[in-house]
């Protein structure tokens, strides 16, 4: 079975979702495939110019990297005061398998 890693590597970002406040953000995909992160977090997005690939995925209990292939970044973490770590990463794939991790 592949890691979320694996899976989140080559998928093409097709935007960010951060509708419910402290529920947790997503990052959708063009294949209708989604990500998301579970808890209070924070998300901090860097050069999303164009669309772009994710090509690099670093997983920890405490964040979640997306190195994009535009050079862009986006990380999404925890937010430290109210939680150690992240409660979940949950990922839908396109053909309906889904995939649950704490980051350890």
């Amino acid at each position: 079975m592949r890691t979320l890693a694996e899976r989140l590597i080559g998928k093409h970002l097709k935007g960010i979702d951060a509708s419910e406040p402290g529920h947790g953000v997503g990052a959708l995909f063009t294949d209708g495939s989604a990500f998301t992160v579970y808890s209070s977090v924070a998300v901090l997005i860097s050069s999303l110019a164009n669309v772009s690939r994710v090509e690099v995925v670093n997983v920890s209990e405490r964040q979640v990297e997306l190195h994009l292939s535009s050079h862009g970044c986006i990380t999404i973490s925890t937010d430290w005061d109210k939680h150690d770590m992240v409660e979940a990463y949950v990922f839908e794939d396109e053909d309906g398998t889904l995939i649950v991790e704490n980051g350890t």
